[in-house]
């Protein structure tokens, strides 16, 4: 094989394997370690159209990066379960800290919309309000509902977010579940009690 200098984090992004770039991501110090063309594992990613998986890269979190609210946060958007434990353990967190340039939103919500069943359970054992509404009142139960994350949305509804609660223009998550064709998680809700009659303003 060609030497290329490329670590395993240059592979994993080149290949596109973004669960194990997140894995790797938590051990890596050196994020932007260049090839022997000079590109970074973030270059490859977005030469190859997956800005997504760029981004991430881009806003990683190692284990060696210092603790605080806002490094907790990306961890929970991320999906870097060992350092949230980390930061949780610590003590000292904000564990409902508003990320004011991400709507307002706290790492309950950023783990409920990018689908990290796992870090969502820790914050709520961590005592995450899971009813905390960001822009526009969403709560992470809303969020998960928009992005199809049933797991995260079972979660939730078992640990006593509430489903009937409702973003400003009056959507509860049963309206969300329904306008974005989720009929398993409009069950749930169903289930834990939605209202099915209620009407948006």
């Amino acid at each position: 094989p060609i030497n290329n200098g490329r670590t395993p984090l240059h592979a994993a992004a080149f290949n596109d394997h973004p669960e194990t770039v997140k894995l790797l991501l938590v051990y890596v110090e050196d994020t932007k370690k260049q090839d022997i063309r000079g590109k970074t594992p973030a270059d490859l990613a977005r030469n190859k159209g997956l800005y997504g998986l760029a981004n991430i890269i881009n806003d990683t979190i190692s284990m060696a990066t210092p603790v605080s609210n806002e490094t907790m946060w990306v961890a929970a958007e991320t999906g870097c379960l060992a350092f949230v434990n980390k930061a949780l353990n610590m003590g000292g967190i904000e564990v409902n800290w508003r990320n004011l340039d991400r709507s307002g939103y706290t790492a309950l919500h950023a783990a409920a919309r990018f689908n990290h069943p796992a870090i969502v359970a820790a914050l709520i054992f961590a005592g995450a309000d899971m009813d905390i509404g960001g822009n526009y009142d969403q709560t992470p139960l809303h969020l998960a509902i928009y992005a199809g994350n049933t797991d995260v949305v079972s979660i939730l509804l078992d640990q006593g977010a509430d489903p009937n609660i409702a973003r400003y223009e009056g959507s509860t998550p049963l309206h969300v579940a329904a306008r974005y064709n989720e009929t398993a998680i409009a069950q749930l809700l169903i289930q834990d009690g939605a209202n099915t009659r209620k009407q948006d303003d």
